[in-house]
């Protein structure tokens, strides 16, 4: 996912497989929600010094992250709201911005990418249930998954249609996002 500073030894950090995999989340998103170095090293099981190494790392690797952040976070602020994408806007009000302005700025800073995640998800909700064949239930959305519950003859095609609606919700959910690629994993 990134590349270590040269002055990291990259076999001290480096694991393979599902919990690379997790740790690379882990690191990302948290970092994009504003998790500390002490969240970030408790999450992935490493010493204080180390995440504070995999934070700095980050963000000289991806310099435009911590300038949204910031940008979003003083914009919420300044406006009183945050908005997705799709223009859904959470409002800030007055009090929260005396009282807990740290906790306002985060909310600014996440609300434009949860905001729109959930946005999507539910657009992708939407074109599911019109499209899914009889027999073929939804049973939750948690996050960015939506579970199905099917008979066994029907997975193939379940599988196609979430995969499809998925992709038309984050394609057509807006204009921004519509000439990035759209992919399952």
């Amino acid at each position: 996912m990134f590349k270590l500073a040269e002055d990291v030894d990259p076999k001290k950090h480096l694991v393979n497989g599902k919990k690379a995999r997790d740790i690379a989340k882990t690191i990302n998103f948290g970092l994009a929600y504003s998790m500390g170095a002490q969240g970030l090293a408790n999450r992935v099981g490493v010493d204080l010094a180390t995440a504070k190494c995999l934070m700095q790392t980050y963000f000289a690797t991806y310099k435009a992250v911590a300038a949204y952040l910031a940008r979003s976070g003083k914009e919420g602020i300044t406006q009183g709201y945050a908005m997705s994408l799709s223009g859904r806007k959470r409002f800030f009000t007055s009090d929260k911005l005396k009282a807990r302005r740290g906790e306002a700025e985060r909310s600014a800073k996440t609300h434009p990418i949860q905001g729109t995640n959930a946005d999507i998800l539910k657009y992708a909700l939407t074109l599911l249930y019109h499209q899914l064949p009889i027999g073929v239930h939804i049973v939750l959305m948690v996050h960015d998954e939506i579970v199905l519950e099917c008979p066994d003859e029907w997975v193939e095609e379940a599988t196609r249609v979430l995969k499809d609606a998925m992709v038309l919700a984050c394609r057509g959910s807006s204009s921004v996002l519509s000439p990035y690629p759209c992919a399952m994993i």
